[in-house]
């Protein structure tokens, strides 16, 4: 497997080296270091060969002395001081045309500057996310880039430039998406240069009009008369006539390129009229000027030398075991320094060879020298192109670049191979683009061959949401592999053929997909992945038994696999209606547990997950305020990396929700207007179709309880009818199966406030039902106690008992108060209080209505109430111990410690310790020996 380090060619990152002879220009120095100082973007767009990555490059290089007096002397004298600059640098080419690998290329010359710049965008790049978080590839973009600025902001506090050089190379529009946003939140420490053949499609009008844009375009750059004539007359003594000068600025129009080539040609003309015959020449030919010059630069070497440089001419980077192995010469490292010291366009480019951190040297042709290089060797040695393509393929360190010898021989076999090799690899580091391109370069008969390949282009398609094309793909690559006997790659594919199916809505064919798959051998991650969507699937049909099943399953991969890409799967995909399933609180724990034992290493996102599972756990044992308070810690983390809607949305609204349901005087309107100003924007479009009318539902409650209870806000009764309405307006025969459910409920209770005892019971019955199915509803509310209330508030107190005493059982048995306080006070206190009278549960009633700050109930103890299977209750108190209660009371009698009976339930030790205060509370007792002896006397264990 090759490690993603050795994608990068890392001397990207430096700028190339300023020869000796560097023709320092004080006129464009001082404009470009006024611009830097001054406008927040420099972009330098002009053809090839005048100087835009030559002048970036000296940003950060001082000049010597002695070549700062010898430029005064030949150009324009400047009052303003040039002070080298902090340069990040970035040399582009076609290879970077891919988000994932751009950014990384962004990252790493970012970390040049500061080592911990970026680090959390570069988690992120592959960081695994649920199907719920799931996202267009333009609302990833935006959300990476903002990460990076952040940390940008958080790391480089000092100004700096990054310079992209030669951004022409990029024509992916989700890369230049992500260059706009940068651009609309530059941070003020940071200077964007960009150097480019053409204008990039940045909304550059706007910048320019906003003052931010500073331009340097092809008659800036252009060598003026006085320039050219104080290059070739003074630095070089060539001693020209004016009407000379006049003939070469006006054949070459300033051009940089042309005029270094032509002080080349001159050079080697040391009569004044052979000279002149050589500049008449030039000006009256009608070819292309640098073909005509680099042709008679090409003329003046050795045949050994003209071979040497056609035959590297293929080569991206020259370094001398490429050139040894393409040419043949085992001189090549002394033939790339002669060439250097002639002049022959090459460039340097110094720094670190690779992440091991060896440091080396290595040469590029200039882009302008390289491509005529090339021309020239298909036109007068075709017949040796492929040969040297296969020789650069078996030397080349670089995947990418092997690969791209392997097309351009026509290796048809060898590059897919390759990619299949390490294409895997490059969709966990989210480069889809990539790999797609790649394959779209082979034939189309050899790829429809192939099922790796199809499987490789149907990975892609879905992850950048095209759906269709994804699932047609995985098709065919399933068909491929089942054919051909191949287990992994046909479990692989239905794995993804499953995510493609579900994202499309086809639930049916997606369980199949996924059953399919786990018959199959899958690597741990994958596997848990499967099982928590089968599980999904499962609780939406109504089946909670097996979800339960699957999500034990899914625990069990988890802690049996080490590292932590497996738990961020789980911690990522367990959602919150897995929470309120019977017995499923108790798998939040434990998989909290997992997450808290492996703690060490944990990215900043897999550490909002883990909060956000614990905010909910809080939520459902009852301790809302722990909640509130994780819940805040996880969208503070979620905020670092633009963590996804869904979270946010569902964290954020504890606080408001929580406070009103307990009566509070708070207003949540601020909160839900914002959120649904959210849902409403192009990138939330598939967050707010499936999860909308759960928010609706949650706003409406709240209107119809302010209303409920307080006659002063009556008037929240209106407003909760048109949230009502927005329900019924959302109603549509693909939508998800709760969405009736929650119709109901809140239509039940606007009949019942409204006084239509018969609409409402009938309303509030379906919901019942419905739910008696979908357990997992009431994540919104119970409608079985809302059922209770009703009956209650018509006097009908025997049948309100009934369905009460079915939830507080399950509710006492689970231990989860905070699903009782989730309905609200104005609902639960007075069935509480009815529970408390009737004896029904008395002890679980009063330990809510505590949790509530209702005024504590005492009731005569009867002694005659038995010890019950789901708990021991005690005369004297009037208390009963739960299951899991009585577990704990068992296993401290044994004399074991808080770790190791939180070891032995899989729960945490802080669990524990609120199991014991329970016990003790209930017992009333103080220490562990009096409780062990006191359970003894009630035979409890």
């Amino acid at each position: 497997m090759i490690k993603p380090a050795a994608w990068f060619v890392y001397t990207k990152l430096y700028p190339p080296r300023l020869r000796e002879d560097i023709i320092f220009r004080q006129r464009l120095l001082t404009v470009l270091h006024r611009a830097l100082l001054t406008y927040p973007v420099t972009l330098l767009s002009a053809p090839p060969g005048y100087g835009k990555t030559t002048l970036l490059a000296t940003l950060g290089q001082p000049k010597n002395e002695g070549q700062a007096q010898k430029d005064e002397d030949i150009l324009h004298p400047s009052p303003f001081t040039l002070h080298p600059f902090k340069v990040a640098w970035l040399s582009l080419d076609e290879d970077d045309n891919d988000f994932n690998r751009f950014l990384a290329g962004l990252i790493a010359a970012l970390q040049g500057l500061a080592p911990s710049c970026g680090v959390m965008a570069q988690s992120l790049l592959s960081e695994a996310s649920g199907l719920a978080e799931a996202e267009a590839p333009a609302d990833r973009a935006r959300r990476l880039t903002g990460v990076l600025i952040n940390e940008i902001l958080a790391e480089l506090p000092a100004p700096f430039v990054l310079v992209l050089d030669d951004l022409h190379h990029l024509t992916e529009p989700i890369i230049y998406l992500a260059l706009g946003y940068l651009l609309d939140h530059l941070p003020p420490t940071m200077h964007l240069a960009l150097a480019t053949r053409s204008d990039p499609p940045l909304a550059l009008a706007r910048l320019k009009a906003r003052g931010q844009l500073a331009e340097f375009r092809l008659a800036d750059l252009r060598f003026t008369h006085e320039e050219i004539e104080k290059f070739l007359n003074d630095r070089l003594q060539l001693d020209l006539p004016a009407s000379e000068i006049i003939k070469l600025q006006t054949r070459t129009e300033g051009w940089a390129a042309g005029l270094r080539l032509l002080a080349g040609s001159l050079a080697g003309l040391t009569a004044p009229d052979d000279r002149a015959l050589f500049i008449n020449q030039l000006a009256q030919t009608e070819r292309y000027l640098f073909d005509f010059l680099a042709e008679e630069v090409l003329r003046r070497q050795e045949p050994d030398m003209q071979t040497f440089l056609l035959e590297t001419a293929i080569l991206s980077e020259l370094t001398p075991n490429l050139c040894r192995a393409v040419t043949g010469r085992q001189d090549a490292a002394e033939l790339l320094q002669e060439l250097y010291r002639r002049n022959l366009f090459l460039i340097t480019v110094e720094g670190m060879a690779g992440p091991t951190g060896a440091e080396g040297l290595a040469y590029r042709y200039h882009a302008l020298f390289a491509e005529f290089l090339r021309r020239k060797l298909n036109q007068d040695r075709p017949e040796r192109l492929v040969e040297l393509h296969c020789r650069a393929a078996s030397a080349e360190p670089i995947p990418s670049r092997r690969l791209g010898h392997y097309l351009a021989a026509e290796m048809w076999l060898e590059a897919a191979q390759l990619i299949e090799q390490v294409g895997e690899q490059l969709l966990e580091q989210g480069e889809f683009d990539t790999v797609r391109n790649w394959i779209r370069a082979l034939p189309d008969e050899l790829t429809r061959a192939r099922p790796r390949l199809n499987y490789l282009l149907g990975v892609c398609a879905w992850r950048r949401w095209e759906l269709d094309t994804g699932r047609v793909l995985l098709e065919q690559a399933l068909t491929g592999f089942e054919a051909r006997g191949d287990a992994v790659g046909t479990g692989e594919t239905l794995a993804h053929l499953a995510h493609c199916l579900a994202l499309s809505g086809n639930f049916n064919e997606a369980d199949e997909a996924i059953r399919r798959a786990l018959e199959y051998p899958g690597l741990p991650y994958n596997q848990a992945q499967l099982l928590l969507m089968k599980a999904n699937q499962a609780m939406v049909q109504g089946n909670w038994p097996q979800t339960i099943a699957d999500i034990d399953a899914a625990l069990a991969v988890a802690a049996t696999s080490s590292g932590l890409q497996t738990l961020n799967v789980l911690a990522n995909n367990f959602t919150g209606p897995f929470t309120v399933l019977p017995g499923g609180l108790e798998r939040a724990e434990r998989l909290w547990q997992l997450l808290e034992s492996r703690g060490q290493g944990q990215t900043i996102p897999l550490r909002a997950a883990t909060q956000g599972l614990l905010a909910l756990i809080h939520l459902w044992r009852g301790r809302w305020e722990q909640a509130i308070a994780s819940a805040g810690q996880s969208i503070a983390l979620s905020e670092q990396f633009g963590g996804g809607l869904w979270m946010n949305a569902t964290l954020g609204a504890l606080q408001p929700i929580c406070y009103a349901l307990q009566g509070d005087e708070v207003d949540p309107d601020r909160y839900f207007a914002d959120l649904f100003a959210k849902l409403a924007q192009p990138a939330a479009s598939r967050i707010a179709a499936a999860f909308k009318p759960g928010f609706l539902f949650w706003q409406g409650r709240i209107c119809w309880l302010q209303a409920w209870s307080d006659p002063g806000r009556r008037s929240r009764l209106a407003e909760a009818q048109a949230i009502y309405r927005q329900l019924e307006a959302l109603a549509n025969p693909y939508e998800w199966p709760f969405a009736p459910a929650l119709r109901a409920m809140l239509g039940g209770l606007l009949a019942l406030a409204e006084g239509q005892v018969q609409q409402a019971e009938q309303l509030l019955g379906q919901a019942a039902a419905i739910q008696d199915k979908l357990r997992f509803t009431i994540l919104f509310s119970n409608a079985h106690l809302l059922l209770a209330y009703f009956y209650l508030h018509q006097g009908r107190q025997a049948e309100a008992l009934v369905s009460l005493t079915r939830v507080l059982a399950e509710y006492e048995q689970q231990d989860t108060p905070g699903l009782m306080m989730w309905e609200g006070s104005p609902v639960v206190v007075p069935l509480l209080r009815l529970a408390v009278e009737q004896q029904c549960h008395p002890s679980f009633a009063v330990r809510v209505l505590n949790l509530l700050g209702e005024p504590t109930v005492t009731y005569p103890p009867s002694a005659d109430l038995p010890v019950v299977e789901a708990g021991g209750y005690i005369p004297e108190t009037g208390a009963t111990l739960t299951q899991r209660e009585i577990e704990v009371l068992r296993l401290l009698a044994t004399g074991a410690s808080n770790p190791a009976i939180a070891r032995q339930l899989i729960v945490s030790p802080h669990t524990v310790k609120r199991h014991l205060d329970n016990i003790f509370a209930k017992l009333n007792v103080s220490s562990r020996t009096e409780a062990t002896l006191r359970a003894r006397d009630l035979g409890l264990i």
